[in-house]
């Protein structure tokens, strides 16, 4: 399992919970410093688990990611986009191109 902003709020609870039910939890962060306690915690439910930084707005560092998660795991299951801000919810605030909406 893949949990981006998994540094604190939902993203760790997420992460948290899917360790204790014996889950392979990569936790993706936009800085490394800023997971040392969900890291921690998580050591202590299961070895099965790693850290890298992405950045989700960057497509290489997705690729990267990946890359990381197909070399430690194998296969990636589930992906849990938890972050606050982003791409994403930038351009749902526009109506869609085909929209009637002025």
């Amino acid at each position: 399992m893949l949990v981006t902003g998994a540094a604190k709020g939902i993203g760790a609870g997420i992460a948290l919970q899917f360790a204790r039910y014996g889950a392979r939890v990569c936790l993706a962060v936009r800085r490394s410093e800023s997971i040392e306690s969900t890291q921690k915690t998580i050591a202590t439910i299961t070895p099965n688990h790693f850290v890298f930084a992405m950045d989700i707005a960057d497509s290489g560092q997705i690729d990267r990611g990946f890359a990381s998660i197909r070399q430690k795991f194998g296969r990636l299951d589930i992906w849990s986009t938890t972050p606050a801000t982003g791409p994403t919810l930038q351009r749902s605030k526009r109506p869609p191109s085909n929209s009637t909406e002025s």
